[in-house]
């Protein structure tokens, strides 16, 4: 029997990957209900993104990525205009977790589509859970209305 260094090596540093991605995912969502908000992993098909996020009002849609790009934007994007076509809602705010420092490249395109970007879980939770509040104080019917 022979063993492919190669195969092996490519199958190691995927698992790395899923476990790092799971990891991520599982702090912020941790960071998510102790600000009162429920974190609900997504298929990848048809969403295209990772997760849901969402609180009494707030509807987030979040991409975890472990240094973020242009694609993982992109991704989100299509993953809002899928979300609403399969769920029937509009999610009103988008999020690129990352697990490294944001590039300023990578800060600028998100700026301009009007992503939260963030490495760190704890200020994710904080800007969503404010922004929960936000969208409740302004009377914008909730998600179940």
């Amino acid at each position: 029997m022979s063993i492919d260094i190669e195969r092996l090596e490519d199958d190691v540093g995927q698992l790395r990957r899923e476990v790092l991605h799971m990891k991520l995912g599982g702090n912020l969502a941790y960071w998510c209900g102790r600000h009162g908000l429920d974190f609900e992993w997504l298929p990848r098909e048809p969403f295209r993104a990772d997760a849901v996020i969402t609180g009494k009002r707030v509807i987030a849609l979040v991409e975890i990525a472990t240094t973020g790009d242009e694609a993982d934007v992109e991704q989100l994007l299509e993953g809002a205009e899928i979300y609403e076509r399969e769920r029937g809602e509009r999610p009103n705010a988008l999020v690129l977790y990352i697990g490294v420092r944001p590039s300023s490249e990578l800060a600028e395109e998100c700026k301009e589509h009007g992503i939260i970007l963030d490495n760190s879980p704890r200020r994710i939770a904080i800007k969503l859970a404010e922004l929960d509040k936000e969208l409740a104080e302004s009377g914008r019917p909730s998600p179940e209305e």
